[in-house]
């Protein structure tokens, strides 16, 4: 559930060359409909969640990033587990509730 997820490239004797914070934006704008959902994985590592879709459509991957908004990146894949849409939405824990009165 963090806000960073890190990659760490290795030499062939397992020395550590260069890191790389991959949860940014110029990295999102990659994700496009028809990808391989590896391809994602590749590029912004393991979601921070992942939520099925009614009647078995597929599942959306949630990424939380570091960002001065309430928002988080979302991924749907396919049963085909290729991306069929990306874009950014609001976490739970930032949706407005109406039902909270306050005396």
């Amino acid at each position: 559930m963090g806000h960073h997820t890190w990659f760490v490239y290795l030499d062939a004797a397992g020395h550590a060359t260069r890191a790389e914070q991959v949860l940014t934006e110029p990295n999102f704008n990659q994700v496009i409909p028809g990808m391989a959902q590896d391809e994602v994985r590749q590029r912004l590592g393991r979601p921070s969640e992942i939520q099925g879709l009614a009647r078995a459509r597929g599942v959306v991957w949630s990424y939380r990033y570091e960002n001065s908004f309430c928002q988080w990146f979302q991924v749907e894949i396919s049963q085909e587990q290729q991306v069929r849409s990306a874009g950014y939405g609001e976490p739970p824990e930032c949706a407005k509730r109406d039902d909270i009165i306050i005396p």
